[in-house]
């Protein structure tokens, strides 16, 4: 596979030439095109004034920041140029932070980080090892699609891997989705009952016994398609009313083989 990026991997003036590649892909998934039903021929979709319907030019498109309703500033390609943080190939590592503390709601796109060349590898193997051993996450910089971005490194396996990073102002605050839940006592017996479920259903992390439902249900659609068959939708199931939780909760234990729906006994704390 192609690398879809070359630079240096640098540690105050410790650099190791590296690669980045993709971590992810959707070179497997189902994708639609938008089709005219009577020809069957796939539409192109042209930019037009909504207000004169007359089509524009791709080379005759202008950008605009909206200010206000319907009000905008012009950018000309050579001015957004200039504010282009120039790409200096280089993944500044500029702190250190523990594994634990990075927030997963500011992580963005994987990355796999390889050396790049036989020379590369014992710089980089030191770099790995000197951050699994004290369990510690580089904090950095790199010029990505002529974009700055703020990035996390990490060791995985035998190799590294990089994480594009949000800013703080595309995350939003919890408080407003939080604040108004409440701070009341509850029914021990019903948490009890809550952590015996997830304590019977624990397991290792394997990413493999999670299907992706709707794509394998997606392409049972397009084989059938092809075979000319109309397949029929599935039924849909009404969910269950839960009108009393602590006995839903047994239910949903018993289930899980445990005990037939006997009230597990609580953990008394030690004096």
């Amino acid at each position: 596979m192609r690398a879809s990026w070359k630079g240096q991997l640098r540690l105050q003036l410790v650099s190791c030439p590296v690669k980045l590649y993709p971590a992810t892909t959707r070179a497997g998934k189902i994708a639609f095109h938008n089709l005219n039903p009577r020809t069957g021929h796939r539409i192109n979709l042209r930019p037009h004034d909504p207000d004169t319907g007359d089509e524009v030019a791709k080379e005759d498109i202008v950008k605009g920041y909206e200010v206000e309703k319907g009000h905008y500033v012009v950018l000309e390609d050579a001015e957004i140029e200039a504010v282009r943080i120039p790409s200096t190939k280089t993944i500044e590592l500029e702190r250190f932070v523990d594994a634990g503390e990075l927030d997963p709601v500011y992580v963005n796109a994987p990355y796999f980080v390889a050396p790049d060349g036989p020379v590369a590898e014992e710089t980089y193997r030191v770099i790995r090892d000197a951050m699994a051993e004290r369990n510690k996450v580089g904090l950095g910089r790199v010029v990505l699609a002529r974009r700055e971005r703020v990035v996390a490194i990490e060791t995985y396996g035998r190799g590294i891997r990089m994480f594009t990073l949000r800013s703080r102002e595309e995350v939003r605050s919890d408080r407003e989705f939080f604040e108004e839940i409440g701070e009341g006592e509850l029914d021990e017996e019903m948490v009890e009952l809550a952590a015996h479920i997830i304590s019977k259903k624990t397991g290792k992390f394997d990413p493999a016994t999670f299907e992706d439902k709707y794509q394998a249900e997606l392409v049972q659609l397009v084989q059938a398609k092809l075979r000319g068959e109309t397949p029929e939708p599935p039924k849909k199931r009404a969910p269950a009313k839960v009108i009393d939780l602590k006995e839903a909760l047994k239910k949903s234990l018993a289930a899980e083989g445990g005990g037939g729906g006997r009230t597990p006994q609580r953990r008394r704390p030690k004096n």
